[in-house]
């Protein structure tokens, strides 16, 4: 399709070379005359306002047909600007503007036969002619229309890939953030524990001084370890050996276990059921649960005991910890902290349910139930 400037410029050109080719014909039939002038000015309007004023060029090509009584030459010099304009009103019309259009465009054709209709002229080949070149304009609107309507929706499906992509961006932050809120508060409760146990002691009890100086080491060793896991995921030329260590799951409970009883949490762990293939999304879900219910454990609920029960059915997975209510909850604002806030989303993205609260005998309840699809059911 051609800019606006350039195809009014090659209308002018075709018009100014039409125009003389109408003067010599119509001059060598009539002689130079208010005749030749009309059909030249109006052949050559019609070409020259096609595109610009389809209205005016169409009343001049079918001006210049009914002066074919006049001479039949003006017929014949009519059919090309005539059909052109139908060419450029159906391509750019409604259906129903340009079928009106066509319609008294057919009349033309037929003032080759006035004035008394005693010989058919040319009504056929003509209306023929200026059907063609209608149906032509118009299979190309449509066509264009149609790449419109392809642009339009490409444009909306780049949009909307766009928003999704966007979104997976927010949701990988979250999963992001979740991770490292949950090894960074677990971490740095037992490193802070054990530091200031370490710092009292250290002058009239050396040995326990060095059982916690080593509960630090390994912890800050594990928690550097997952920390290395989780960047080298996310560095564009990966890290393969951080990239393959497998995620965290209930396998490493003893451990984990361990490493809370080292904090000065008595944990007392009860399994029932028979173990389930888990998913690595749900294995995953449920150490990072139990591990942050054991750190806020510690953080609010120092020398407490920690109860955890998991059981094992079929298709779910039942966690629930309580502590034994010497706890300190109360000070802060249940609900509202990015560790329940995390356990919430992460719960809610294995389409699980969550409790958390104060209990009324006292301590802190998180009860969680994450239902799986059993592997070969």
């Amino acid at each position: 399709m051609l800019p606006a400037r350039l195809g009014s410029a090659l209308d002018l050109c075709i018009a100014a070379g039409y125009a003389l080719l109408v003067w010599g014909l119509l001059t060598h039939e009539l002689g130079p005359g208010p005749v030749a002038v009309a059909g030249t000015l109006l052949t050559s309007l019609a070409l020259a306002l096609r595109r610009r004023r389809p209205p005016v060029a169409f009343a001049a090509a079918l001006g210049a047909f009914w002066l074919t009584p006049v001479d039949p030459v003006l017929a014949t010099v009519a059919l090309v600007p005539m059909a052109a304009v139908l060419y450029t009103v159906a391509a750019s019309r409604d259906v129903r503007s340009a079928a009106f259009t066509l319609a008294l465009a057919l009349t033309g054709p037929l003032a080759t036969a006035v004035p008394d209709f005693s010989h058919n002229g040319a009504v056929v080949p003509f209306a023929l002619i200026l059907v063609v070149a209608w149906a032509a304009g118009y299979a190309l609107g449509r066509q264009r229309e149609y790449g419109r309507v392809l642009v339009r929706h490409h444009e909306q499906s780049a949009e909307a890939e766009s928003q999704r992509a966007r979104a997976r961006v927010v949701e990988e932050r979250l999963r992001i953030a979740r991770e490292l809120h949950d090894i960074v508060a677990h971490s740095m409760s037992i490193v802070t524990l054990q530091a200031g146990f370490g710092h009292l002691v250290i002058d009239e009890r050396p040995t326990d001084a060095r059982a916690a100086l080593s509960a630090i080491e390994t912890t800050g060793r594990q928690a550097l370890a997952e920390m290395r896991r989780l960047l080298g995921v996310l560095r564009d030329e990966g890290d393969e050996a951080a990239a393959i260590a497998p995620l965290p799951g209930l396998a490493g409970l003893d451990e984990l276990v361990a490493q809370t009883e080292r904090a000065g949490v008595k944990v007392e762990l009860t399994i029932s059921g028979v173990p389930g293939a888990l998913s690595p999304g749900v294995d995953l879900t449920a150490y990072r649960i139990l591990q942050e219910a054991l750190t806020n454990v510690i953080k609010h609920a120092g020398g407490s005991i920690a109860r955890v029960a998991i059981a094992h059915h079929p298709g779910e997975l039942v966690l629930h910890v309580t502590d034994d209510g010497r706890a300190r909850y109360a000070e802060v604002a249940v609900g509202t902290g990015h560790g329940l806030v995390g356990m919430r989303e992460r719960v809610a993205a294995c389409n699980g349910e969550l409790r958390a609260g104060l209990m009324p005998s006292g301590g802190f309840e998180v009860a969680v139930r994450l239902p799986y699809e059993e592997s070969g059911a």
